[in-house]
């Protein structure tokens, strides 16, 4: 197909969405598993936080943890999942979650919620009150979590299942 022809077919698309009012979904990258474990270079204050936080046998959710950059413009921002049979939901589904930075040594939570151990982003700001991000979606098999950054920190949504997958 020509460049010319391609142009006019998308020409009449878009023109046949905006006369209908139909609107398309935000893409949606397909999640991946957060599968990487925590680097030693944030051992010290991954466990730090851990025992702070009263976990107890810091050596397995040590071993069993994930960690990872969390996906935004912020190169400081850091995920950890904590993960282990004690502390999360059945089969491992949803585990505690925390998004922070570790500042001289100290790992600062900006976020602590229970999420799903893949994620993925949008491609679209929400009309949320602040948004200044994509939204990073934590699924599990159950229920997912958005977070989203705002002009005041970080807001946690919860997701509704959708009904047409």
């Amino acid at each position: 197909m020509g460049l010319r022809r391609l142009a006019q077919v998308a020409l009449i698309g878009c023109t046949v969405c905006f006369l209908t009012g139909t609107y398309a979904r935000a893409i949606m990258a397909t999640p991946t598993e957060m599968d990487q474990p925590v680097p030693e270079k944030w051992h010290a204050p991954f466990v730090r936080f851990l025992e702070e936080f009263g976990a107890k046998e810091i050596d397995p959710l040590l071993a069993e943890s994930k960690a990872q950059s969390f996906p935004s413009e912020d190169p400081d921002r850091i995920i950890f999942r904590i993960v282990h049979a004690s502390y999360c939901t059945t089969g491992l589904d949803l585990c505690p979650t925390v998004i922070g930075r570790i500042k001289n040594g100290v790992l600062e939570a900006d976020a602590i919620f229970f999420g799903g151990g893949s994620l993925n982003s949008s491609d679209v700001i929400p009309r949320i009150l602040g948004a200044q991000s994509f939204p990073v979606i934590f699924h599990g098999k159950s229920s997912a979590v958005a977070v989203v950054e705002t002009s005041k920190g970080l807001m946690v949504i919860p997701q509704t299942p959708h009904t047409d997958r």
